[in-house]
C-alpha cells in the first residue's frame, strides 16, 4: 500500500516560498504494524522527553509541531521495526511546462503515474493501493486517477496484477497518512535550508537507503539534499 500527503501547490508564481510541491510516499506491506509502531515511537518519545508533556498523542501530531529530534526518533524507530520505506517526489514550479500549470490535476496525474511506474519496475507488486489526504489533494477526481494508473500501470504496462484502487481519508483518522505528512513536511523544510548540514536535510540522506525519490525537471534540480534518483539508480 501506498499512502500520499502534499505540501505546498503547483502554482505560476515565481515566489521563493512557491518554487516546490512536495508528494511523500510511505510504502508498507503491513499498515497495521505500521499504525501500530508509529503511535508507541510517539508515546514513548513524549513520556522521555518532559518538555513536551504539552503534546496529546492520542491526537493527530502535524510534522510541523514536531522537533528535528522526534522526527529523528520516529523515522528510526519505524526503520528498524517495520517494512515501511520512504519516498518522495519533488515538483519545481519555476521550470514545469505551461500546459503543466494549467492543468493540476494532469500534472499530479503525470508526474506520479510516471514515478510509480519506475518504483514498481525496481519492485514488484502483484497488488496496489492507494490512499491519499483528503485535506490537500490535488486531484479533483479520483476516479481521473484511478482510471488512469489503471491504464498505464495494469494494461500498458502489465506491472499490477490487481490495482485495488485510490482512497481519500482524512490523516486525522489515518495513522498511515500523518507519517506522510511528517515526511512531507520533512522535505519542505529541508527545500527551505538550502544546505546540506541542515538537519531536515541529514534526516533525508539517511532516509535515502531504502528509498527512491524523483525530481521534475530532473535537469533544474539543485537541492544539495537530494539523494536516490529512482530514474539514475534503479
Amino acid at each position: 500500500m501506498l499512502f500520499i500527503d502534499e505540501s505546498g501547490s503547483i502554482t505560476k508564481s515565481k515566489g521563493r516560498d512557491n518554487r516546490y510541491f512536495i508528494m511523500s510516499i510511505v510504502e508498507t506491506e503491513n499498515p497495521l504494524d505500521v499504525k501500530r509502531r508509529f503511535r508507541h515511537a510517539k508515546v514513548n518519545y513524549i513520556e522521555h522527553n518532559p518538555s513536551m508533556n504539552y503534546m496529546d498523542y492520542s491526537k493527530e501530531i502535524k510534522g510541523s509541531e514536531m522537533p528535528l529530534k522526534m522526527k529523528k526518533y520516529i523515522y528510526g524507530y519505524l526503520c528498524q521495526n517495520t517494512d515501511v520505506k520512504f519516498h518522495y517526489i519533488v515538483i519545481d514550479n519555476w521550470h514545469l511546462y505551461s500546459r503543466f500549470h494549467n492543468n493540476v490535476e494532469l500534472c499530479f496525474n503525470y508526474v506520479l503515474c510516471n514515478y510509480l511506474k519506475k518504483l514498481l519496475k525496481s519492485d514488484s507488486h502483484d497488488s496496489l493501493k492507494i490512499v491519499l489526504d483528503e485535506r490537500n489533494c490535488k486531484v479533483a477526481s479520483l476516479n481521473s486517477l484511478e482510471d488512469y494508473l489503471k491504464i498505464e500501470l495494469c494494461l500498458r504496462e502489465n506491472l499490477v496484477q490487481t490495482f485495488q484502487g485510490c482512497g481519500y481519508s482524512d490523516s486525522k483518522d489515518y495513522d498511515l497518512l500523518q507519517v506522510a505528512d511528517l515526511l512531507a513536511n520533512t522535505v519542505f523544510r529541508a527545500t527551505k535550508e538550502r544546505s546540506e548540514n541542515g538537519g531536515n536535510s541529514i534526516l533525508l540522506k539517511s532516509l535515502s537507503a531504502n528509498s527512491g525519490n524523483m525530481y521534475f525537471p530532473y535537469k533544474y534540480n539543485s537541492l544539495s539534499f537530494f539523494e536516490s534518483d529512482i530514474f539514475l539508480t534503479q
